[in-house]
């Protein structure tokens, strides 16, 4: 192998870099999207937005827990 100086094996490497996030969402507007999602997804599954209480599984009761915290959010309503 040659020796190369510091800018040839920065170019050699590039290719294997992470691409940079642009313009992307924050962390915490990530989980509040992936949130949101698995409770459209058991919405679409069972006919029915998450609900308190004994009848559901617990999973039921998770995602109306944060459902319930999304609608507390004022970063998650829609401007009037």
């Amino acid at each position: 192998m040659s020796d190369l100086d510091l800018d040839e094996l920065r170019s050699e490497l590039d290719e294997f870099a992470q691409p940079e996030k642009r313009g992307g969402r924050t962390a915490r507007e990530e989980r509040i999207i992936a949130g949101f999602d698995e409770i459209q997804r058991f919405v679409e599954k069972h006919g029915h937005a998450p609900q308190h209480g004994e009848e559901g599984d617990i999973f039921e009761r998770l995602y109306a827990v944060r459902l319930d915290r999304l609608r507390a959010l004022e970063e998650c309503r829609e401007p009037d």
